[in-house]
């Protein structure tokens, strides 16, 4: 029998430089979602969705994310992205549930990571040009917030008014996991999932509703604002070096 999962992770962590992430998974029968119907010619609602999250996801822009997660608990966080200076800032938060809440504050500059906890005053580094590409540590500043691969997942599309849109995504495309958006932590197999999204009059991506139906029905929201606008993302100040054991 197919089996459905779904995982949360807080990924990547190396925080205090020995921590480990937090997972929950769960399984339930799937069944396989039906073929996507050819869109007619004068269908435009796929397209212009399309073109509305690519032109988002190459420009800098800051983030908001809320979402349900497996057992009852809730990630909340955001940040700043700038994908052609290859900056990233984020905070993250797991509360909820029977686990231990965690927090985590990132950022990224080209090849180099910044870490730490919520409330810890030294940072630490991690070169991601000396760890391998396949590394749970590693990040993909190609695509850190997982808009793309939400892009890439897309199945169906129909327009809800000038500047909505609706429709089905596989939650479990690609390789890597992508939601939340905004925070990718959360892997899953099988179910199935609906979005609504949202743009302004300058056809920027402004807001994305995702539910994902597997075990749990999980909700989640990210919004994105200050579209175009230039990112402030420095180095921190008090950093200390990654242990060597990450590198091998």
């Amino acid at each position: 029998m197919k089996k459905s999962l779904v995982i949360l992770a807080l990924a990547g962590s190396m925080l205090a430089g020995c921590s480990s992430s937090a997972q929950i998974a769960h399984g339930r029968s799937s069944t396989a979602a039906a073929p996507s119907p050819s869109p007619s010619p004068l269908d435009t609602a796929k397209p212009d969705l399309i073109t509305a999250l690519q032109k988002t996801h190459k420009a800098p822009y800051k983030f908001a994310v809320n979402a349900a997660a497996p057992e009852k608990q809730r990630i909340q966080g955001g940040g700043t992205y700038d994908p052609k200076a290859k900056k990233l800032s984020t905070t993250t938060k797991v509360t909820g549930g029977d686990k231990d809440p965690q927090s985590r504050q990132r950022i990224v500059i080209a090849g180099d990571l910044y870490e730490k906890e919520a409330g810890e005053g030294t940072w630490v580094h991690l070169d991601l040009r000396r760890i391998k590409k396949d590394s749970y540590l590693q990040v993909d500043m190609a695509d850190p917030n997982g808009l793309a691969a939400f892009t890439k997942s897309i199945e169906t599309v129909r327009k809800t008014g000038p500047r909505g849109f609706s429709g089905t995504f596989d939650p479990s495309a690609g390789k890597e996991d992508f939601l939340p958006i905004g925070a990718p932590s959360i892997w899953i197999i099988g179910g199935s999932a609906d979005f609504k999204a949202f743009t302004d009059a300058n056809g920027w991506i402004t807001r994305i509703d995702v539910q994902v139906n597997n075990k749990e029905t999980l909700k989640m929201t990210t919004t994105f604002s200050a579209h175009g606008k230039p990112v402030t993302v420095a180095k921190p100040k008090r950093v200390g070096e990654a242990m060597d054991f990450y590198y091998d």
